[in-house]
Formats: C-alpha cells, structure tokens, sequence
C-alpha cells in the first residue's frame, strides 16, 4: 500500500487546479475567504514571528528556523491518521486532501537550494518524512 498523499498549495492557485478531496488552511492569521474546510493548526507558524519578519525585527531565516523546530516537536503528529484539522469538530487529514497558504511562493528550479520561500515548503520536508507524499506547488506528489 502506498503512502497517502496531501497537496500543499497557495489558495490563488485552487482557482485552476481540480482536486477531490478537503481544502484546508495552515495559517496563522487566515481571513476569511481562506478558511476552507478548517485549519490544520499543527502546520500554521505562530504569528508573531510573521509579524517579526514583517516588521524586520527577525530575519527569515531564523523564521524558518523557528518554524522548522515548531514542526520538531510535533513530529508524531504529523503522521498520516495522526494530523488534525480544526473545522468546528476534530477529524483527520485524508488522502488526497490539499492544505493551503496565501504566501507569494516561489516557483523556479533549485527553489530549496536558495531556502524556502514560504511555511509549506518547509511542511512539505517534514510531512514527507512522517509517512505522507507530497505534491508541492502543483507538482507531483514525491
């Protein structure tokens, strides 16, 4: 049996992008026309380090970094029947579920080796190494 596989996107992409299952949010902060089916709150970075990046008071890559070590502490919870969406009422995370962002991403070639431009790229790293696959950006799921 196959591993199951969840898609990170931005939500400006759905628009054209047909897919079956949930849509959710991983976002610290997401307005209102970005709630989707509910929030998986495990992957939303905390917001006050975006309104330390924002401001200029903390650099990206430390950023990252602290997202990177959020996402180390929960690494059990990551795992496939273990990530959890908050829609009103607790359930999990299904294959072929997508979870979004509203980040201006990258999309060129070599995009890990000049450092993630957005949260997902780093979620993407670490669900992959939980059990899930992952379609990152429209791509197909590795």
């Amino acid at each position: 049996m196959s591993a199951p596989t969840l898609f990170l996107d931005s939500w400006a992409a759905l628009r054209s992008v047909p897919r079956t299952g949930q849509r959710y949010h991983a976002m610290a902060a997401p307005r209102p026309f970005e709630l989707g089916d509910g929030g998986v709150t495990a992957l939303a970075p905390r917001l006050e380090w975006l309104r330390a990046v924002k401001s200029g008071t903390m650099a990206p890559a430390d950023y990252f970094a602290h997202y990177r070590a959020q996402l180390a502490s929960i690494s059990a919870q990551l795992a496939p029947g273990w990530l959890i969406v908050d829609s009103g009422a607790l359930h999990d995370v299904y294959d072929g579920d997508t979870i979004c962002c509203s980040c201006k991403r990258g999309t060129a070639p070599g995009l890990f080796e000049r450092g993630p431009s957005c949260h997902l790229e780093v979620a993407a790293e670490e669900l992959r190494r939980a059990g899930w696959r992952v379609g990152l950006w429209g791509g197909a799921p590795w």
